[in-house]
This record gives structure tokens, sequence and C-alpha cells, in this order.
């Protein structure tokens, strides 16, 4: 059984560690892409064994999902692999709201919709993600680079996005 707090109160910061995100919502995601094939290429922030994905017959594209800028002051990433970047992202609440942080600057968006109760779909235009940069203190980025290192040319599909 899902618990539908996940994204109206902080119970998720008490569940994180427990049962809240344990992969209930990969058949889902699944369905999901497969109605909606302009979403791609997609980078998905998860912490799930392959088996279990194999099992929910969801091919995930090896497209890492960039990391922020480091809480503890030392120096971020390169450019081109800290977030935010443009383009298509699915990141489950357990890697959204981890201790860790690292993609907690998706928090600074709109999310395109929430399938089920664990996975939330963003579609990050330049332009977006250049304005959380800005308030992140990093640089801005090209037109051309997004999380797969091209251009975002998808950036008008998020209207059919579909709940």
């Amino acid at each position: 059984m899902s618990i539908p707090c996940v994204t109206c109160c902080p119970c998720f910061l008490w569940l994180l560690d427990s049962n809240i995100d344990w992969g209930q919502d990969l058949l889902l995601l699944k369905r999901w892409l497969d109605r909606h094939p302009h979403v791609q290429p997609i980078a998905v922030a998860h912490q799930f064994p392959d088996w279990m994905l194999d099992a929910a017959d969801i091919r995930i594209p090896p497209i890492p999902v960039p990391v922020g800028p480091p809480r503890d002051g030392s120096p971020p990433a390169p450019r081109e692999k800290t977030g935010p970047l443009s383009g298509w992202y699915a990141v489950f609440v357990h890697q959204l709201r981890a201790r860790h942080g690292r993609y907690e600057y998706f928090l600074r968006f709109q999310p395109v919709t929430t399938v089920g109760y664990t996975v939330t779909i963003y579609h990050i235009s330049v332009e977006q993600a250049n304005r959380v940069r800005r308030d992140l203190g990093l640089p801005d980025i090209g037109a051309n680079q997004s999380h797969g290192g091209h251009a975002d040319q998808r950036r008008h599909a998020q209207g059919s996005s579909g709940h």
C-alpha cells in the first residue's frame, strides 16, 4: 500500500529509509513511458537493482541524472555533469528527498506529472535549467546542452503529459 501523503506533507522525511519507495510504481512508470514515446531520451534517478527493472520489463537508458552542487561546499562536478540540465527526467521520491541531496534541485521545477505516488516526471527546458543554475550559483548551459548531450528538441512535447 502506498502512502498518499508523499507529496503533500513532510511525512516522507521519516519514511525514506523504510518502505516509502520500494519499486511499487515501476510498472506504472513503464506503462506511462509506453504511452508517451515522445518522452525519450529520459534519465531516471532510482535506487533499484537491475533484477527489479528486468522483472518490470523497463529499459532505462544509461543516461546519468546530473547531480546538483555538493552541500559541503566542495567544488561541483564539471558543468556538463552538474544539474540541472535540460531534458526529460523521472525521479523516484527516495532519490528526490534523500539525505544526500543530489537531486533536490528538482524541487525547484514544476513537474509534468506524477506516476503513482513515488515517481515525478520533469521536462526541463534550457531556460528553466539556467534560471535554477543561476539561483544555485552555477554557470549557464548552452542551448545545445541536455542530459543526453544534444539539443533539447522536445520542448513542446509536454503538452500531452497525461496522468
